[in-house]
């Protein structure tokens, strides 16, 4: 095997949020992957955040004072349980998604919008959710699931996915491959860009029918 050192222009930081079962059992997919990056390269630091509010302080205070040893764009992978409302995280509390689009946005504005985020939950493509809004995006791109898939899915996926990211593999074939490799269609890529101006031409076309509507209304009266 070849010793070649390749130049990664990310680094990945994992915040990790398991349920009280997974956590007693050992169910650790942030270890294997913290575990798994020295062999591709990838520089990574891992957190465990049992409560919101050390998931706030991941997001913020943290993630900031990390940026400041790599001088690189992060990639944030979040591990945890969820459904189409937001995370669920170990000690029963939850990160809606407009919540965790708030800690976001600082963070893809520092990086002139390239944030890359890896949502490693259930139904966690609905994460889109954050893109639909006016002004600064929460992210460049978000890798989510669909449906449920089990934590050898994911593991597999997400691990398959940073290799190719590194090898700076275009998205659409990525989803693709990842896919293939887990065994299922369990995961989706977003581009916010695409998803809020589609979002923002909707409300466009609904506030021009709203105002045709008005205008009718006022010529029968």
């Amino acid at each position: 095997m070849g010793n070649q050192v390749e130049y990664v222009p990310f680094w990945v930081y994992i915040i990790e949020s398991p349920s009280p079962n997974d956590l007693y059992y050992n169910v650790n997919e942030g270890e294997i992957l913290e575990k798994t990056f020295p062999l591709l390269g990838i520089e990574t630091i891992k957190k465990l955040t049992t409560t919101s509010d050390l998931f706030k302080q991941a997001l913020t205070k943290d993630i900031l004072n990390f940026s400041n040893i790599f001088k690189r764009v992060p990639v944030i992978h979040i591990s945890a349980h969820g459904d189409r409302n937001g995370l669920s995280l170990t000690d029963g509390s939850t990160i809606g998604w407009e919540q965790l689009k708030e800690f976001l946005r600082p963070i893809n504005h520092t990086y002139k919008d390239t944030l890359i985020i890896c949502l490693s939950a259930c139904e966690s493509w609905t994460g889109c959710k954050m893109t639909m809004c006016s002004g600064e995006r929460p992210f460049f791109y978000l890798i989510g699931t669909i449906g449920a898939p089990s934590w050898r899915e994911t593991i597999v996926g997400f691990t398959v996915f940073y290799n190719l990211l590194m090898k700076k593999q275009k998205f659409e074939s990525i989803i693709e491959i990842i896919n293939q490799a887990s065994g299922g269609d369990y995961f989706v890529g977003l581009e916010a860009k695409n998803i809020q101006t589609a979002y923002l031409n909707k409300i466009e076309e609904s506030f021009q029918k709203w105002l045709e509507l008005g205008k009718s209304i006022s010529k029968n009266q």
